[in-house]
């Protein structure tokens, strides 16, 4: 009987120890798997860093291109605008909007004569009333 209580207590620490190395086992399947996806994912944020490097420096790219060309467009247009106002100048062709300017100061200038003439009138004394309180040359 003692035979059989310490097969008994063989096969009971037997399978206590089965039991423990399938647990041991499990668990080292468990920690390589974690590993594994730290791995995957140390690759993918690789992968993602270098993409968002890959589209910032497009972006850049294409705002340096852009902002050549607008400042070639505007200089090449200031060169244009400055070419054709010389050819009009040296055709004897003035630009309408100084035409104009020119026009508007002459006006100005001969309706500024008309008042400063007329204040310096002074009326014969033979026109004037003895009645009449008014000074002709302080009226606009």
């Amino acid at each position: 009987m003692i035979l059989f209580l310490v097969i008994a207590f063989l096969i009971v620490a037997l399978l206590f120890g089965i039991a423990s190395i399938s647990q041991s086992y499990a668990t080292a399947q468990q920690a390589q798997a974690t590993i594994e996806t730290a791995r995957a994912a140390q690759v993918s944020s690789l992968g993602n860093l270098v993409s968002i490097l890959v589209i910032v420096l497009l972006l850049a790219a294409v705002i340096v291109i852009g902002l050549y060309f607008y400042f070639r467009f505007k200089t090449t247009s200031q060169i244009q605008h400055r070419q054709s106002r010389q050819s009009r100048i040296s055709q004897g062709q003035a630009h309408p909007l100084e035409s104009l300017t020119a026009l508007l100061m002459l006006q100005m200038l001969q309706n500024q004569m008309e008042r400063n003439s007329s204040q310096l009138r002074i009326p014969h004394p033979q026109s004037e009333s003895s009645t009449e309180d008014t000074d002709y040359w302080l009226l606009p």
